[in-house]
């Protein structure tokens, strides 16, 4: 399914890096946060995708499909869209040339650092399936796709490059458990909404 698959690609490597980026642009956050926001956002979805579709009676095998070419394409995708993010946005640009991290305020308004985010890539996600014109299964898949991302691999990437920054770590945790509770929660949202319907 071709079009599906590319309708869960869309909000994953183009709608959300594009919010992320504009909520860092919009919000006075230290730089290393920014810049935590931004390598999560460039990340793609983790195999928790599959699961959280698969719980909220998503197509799994459209899920899985999604996963596994954003992560091929991530190869090229997540530097690219990390780099411009970062680049263009003057307090991470200025912050990466001289790797001058203020991890003081991280945890400033975590509302708006983790739920805004993921609602914002949520959003995108249900947009390309009504776009795509996608069945509900697939359209649960993209969504919980365009919204999940891999805060393992940006942790990672975070431990090798940025030699563990920590206000970088804090950030990239916390978006990784908010993923786990807001996927989880619409998962169980849809179950739930699926048993009354038949009920």
């Amino acid at each position: 399914m071709p079009r599906a698959v590319v309708g869960g690609l869309v909000p994953q490597f183009v709608l959300l890096p594009v919010a992320t980026w504009l909520v860092t642009v919009a919000l006075d956050l230290p730089p290393s946060t920014e810049a935590a926001m931004m390598l999560v956002a460039a990340c793609p979805g983790g195999a928790l995708s599959n699961y959280v579709t698969h719980l909220g009676r998503g197509n799994t095998a459209l899920s899985v499909s999604i996963s596994a070419v954003s992560s091929v394409l991530a190869l090229v995708l997540t530097p690219f869209n990390f780099t411009w993010m970062v680049s263009t946005n003057a307090a991470t640009a200025s912050w990466l040339r001289q790797l001058s991290i203020d991890p003081s305020d991280i945890l400033w308004s975590l509302l708006a650092l983790l739920a805004l985010p993921m609602a914002l890539g949520l959003v995108f996600g249900a947009a390309g399936a009504r776009a795509f014109r996608l069945e509900r299964a697939d359209a649960r898949a993209v969504i919980i796709e365009g919204g999940m991302q891999n805060s393992g691999l940006a942790l990672g990437i975070i431990g090798a490059q940025f030699g563990g920054d920590i206000g970088m770590v804090i950030v990239a945790s916390l978006w990784g458990m908010w993923h786990i509770v807001s996927g989880m929660s619409l998962a169980i949202h849809w179950r739930n909404g699926d048993a009354r319907s038949v009920a």
